[in-house]
């Protein structure tokens, strides 16, 4: 075993933009649910993005935006990432992995992508 082939590998389904990231998409692949074994998350790649208002919050939750187009953010959440907020956070453009998802937080809904891993951006 190499280091290379050791290292976990993650699936990635497509790729997208910051803006192309909305509820509507969220509630359509809600319809591919139940998720589980057998049936994971689609997972996607945001390539290049820029990262903005990074925090730990909660039990160790990475918490930040995703710039989108029009300058309105996306809101991302990294479960269980959030000793990586300072650690190892690349300091200019970003490739993010995950899910999206629905945040439902006092009677909204929104689009949120669940953080799965980052790196810095490959070009």
């Amino acid at each position: 075993i190499t280091d290379e082939n050791a290292r976990p590998r993650l699936k990635i389904d497509c790729e997208l933009s910051p803006d192309e990231v909305n509820l509507e998409l969220a509630e359509d692949l809600e319809q591919l649910g139940p998720f589980g074994f057998g049936n994971p998350r689609p997972v996607v790649l945001l390539p290049r993005v820029s990262a903005v208002g990074r925090k730990k919050v909660g039990r160790g939750h990475l918490k930040m935006g995703i710039r989108r187009a029009d300058r309105s953010t996306l809101d991302v959440i990294g479960f269980d990432l959030g000793d990586r907020a300072d650690l190892d956070f690349p300091r200019g453009s970003v490739d993010v992995v995950g899910n999206v998802a629905i945040n439902e937080w006092n009677g909204r809904r929104t689009a949120q992508l669940q953080l799965a891993d980052y790196r810095e951006a490959q070009l």
